[in-house]
């Protein structure tokens, strides 16, 4: 989100097997062999948003965004690891399945420009909370299970920046 508390959910592209073109969390990925979790966030916001990231503990990160010019860098801090997180994939033929996943769940603030880079997006909303809750419930199948799983479990991290 941004400093403002404005929420940014990515299109998937209308080429993607699974899920194509419903609004989802905005930056996700696999752990490449090798990595942390915390060096793919890092990566994946390079390659799917084209901004540099980094991802702190709670009190560096109270601390950062207070004292950090978020139009160069996003501020990460994770708020949750759910070790059998059930991600609902919806495929073009009608498929639908559950894939389990070992998932850690971050928040961060960015204000920079976005650059989609790996074309596995096609766009960004962008919204407020109330907005996103009031859609959610109007138009629910705009977005991913996983976006109302995570914006009903989380709505309290998104908040605006107090300076």
């Amino acid at each position: 989100m941004n400093s403002a508390g404005r929420i940014y959910l990515q299109k998937r592209s209308k080429l993607k097997n699974d899920n194509a073109n419903k609004y989802d969390k905005t930056v996700g990925g696999h752990v490449a062999a090798g990595d942390s979790f915390m060096m793919t966030v890092v990566r994946e916001c390079a390659e799917e948003l084209g901004f540099p990231a980094t991802v702190l503990s709670d009190s560096e990160f109270n601390r950062a965004i207070k004292v950090t010019d978020l139009n160069i860098i996003g501020i990460f801090k994770k708020v949750d690891h759910l070790d059998n997180f059930q991600s609902t994939r919806i495929y073009r033929n009608g498929t639908v399945t559950i894939q389990p996943q070992i998932c850690p769940i971050y928040i961060g603030y960015y204000d920079g420009p976005i650059k989609f880079s790996d074309g596995e997006s096609s766009g960004i909303e962008v919204f407020f909370l109330d907005e996103l809750k009031d859609d959610l419930k109007n138009n629910p199948d705009k977005y991913t299970n996983d976006i109302h799983f995570m914006i009903k479990k989380y709505s309290k991290y998104l908040k605006p920046i107090k300076k």
